[in-house]
C-alpha cells in the first residue's frame, strides 16, 4: 500500500498505525485511489479500514458503503445490491449511510429485474433523521417504491 502523510498521525500513517488519524487518513487514501480508478487497490484500502478494530463505527460504515460502489463499478451489479443491502440492514450505521445504501440495493436490483428483492427494501421504514441528505434518500426510495407499484419496471427472465 502506498505511504501516506498525516499531519494528524505524526507523519507517515504506515509509521503510526495506531495513531488516532491513521484510519481516517487510510480512508482519504482508499477514497483518492478510488477516484483514480484504481478500484482493486481502492477495495483493499477500504477493507483495511472496515478490519480496523478501533476505528470510528461511522468511518467503517462509509467504507462499507464505498466498497460496494466498487463492486458496482467493477461490473459486479449482484454483488454490489448484497454489499449495499447489509450496509442498509446494518443499525450500526449513520442513518444517511443506510438511506443511502438502500437506494443503492434497490436500484440495482431493479436494474437486475430483481422486483421482489427490490420491493422488500422499499417498503422498509424509512431512516429517521432531521438532516437533509437522509430526507433526500428517502423520497428516492419512496419515488422508486412508487414507480415499482406503478409496474415501470418488469422482472428480467
Amino acid at each position: 500500500m502506498a505511504s501516506i502523510k498525516c499531519k494528524f498521525c505524526g507523519g507517515d500513517v504506515e509509521k503510526y498505525p495506531d495513531s488516532v488519524g491513521a484510519p481516517y487518513a487510510r480512508f482519504r487514501l482508499a477514497h483518492k485511489l478510488f477516484v483514480g480508478k484504481e478500484y482493486e487497490k481502492a477495495a483493499a484500502a477500504f477493507q483495511r479500514v472496515i478490519e480496523d478494530d478501533g476505528c470510528d463505527p461511522i468511518l467503517v460504515g462509509a467504507a462499507k458503503l464505498q466498497s460496494a460502489y466498487i463492486e458496482e463499478v467493477s461490473g459486479n451489479a449482484a454483488d454490489a445490491a448484497k454489499k449495499f443491502a447489509a450496509v442498509g440492514d446494518d443499525p450500526g450505521n449513520a442513518p444517511v449511510i443506510r438511506a443511502e445504501a438502500d437506494y443503492g440495493a434497490a436500484r440495482l436490483y431493479l436494474d437486475l429485474g430483481d422486483i421482489p428483492s427490490a420491493e422488500k427494501i422499499l417498503e422498509k421504514s424509512r431512516q429517521a433523521g432531521v438532516s437533509r441528505a437522509v430526507v433526500v434518500w428517502n423520497r428516492q426510495l419512496d419515488t422508486l417504491l412508487l414507480a415499482v407499484k406503478s409496474g415501470d419496471f418488469q422482472r428480467k427472465k
